[in-house]
């Protein structure tokens, strides 16, 4: 794991993410658990966009750490939020290859238990 960046290095990334999602260049991993945390809540991908949009600094989790689990080794960056009154996981990047398209990897309950 790399050490926190600085505040600038994440209000630089999340300007990236706000820029790819101005664009509508994004890709939403429907994953179990990223889809039953939308349905719990009644929850829609306007919505995770939106969530995503507004990320701050104080949001900010770790990152950019290596991406071992995807065809495009570009770096993923995690947060925390307040949504609807719950803690979600945010894990996203950015895939330079794709003019800078936004992968959202997880958006789901923090600490979510598998059944």
């Amino acid at each position: 794991m790399k050490a926190r960046v600085s505040k600038s290095e994440v209000e630089d990334f999340i300007k990236m993410v706000q820029s790819s999602i101005t664009k509508r260049n994004y890709k939403f991993e429907e994953r179990r658990k990223n889809l039953q945390s939308l349905m719990r809540h009644g929850l829609l991908i306007e919505d995770v966009l939106e969530e995503i949009y507004g990320l701050t600094y104080k949001d900010y989790i770790s990152g950019p750490e290596d991406d071992y689990n995807d065809d495009f080794p570009y770096p993923v960056w995690k947060f925390k939020k307040n949504v609807v009154n719950e803690i979600f996981y945010i894990k996203i990047k950015i895939i330079k290859c794709e003019d800078e398209k936004l992968k959202i990897l997880s958006f789901h309950l923090d600490n979510i238990i598998e059944n």
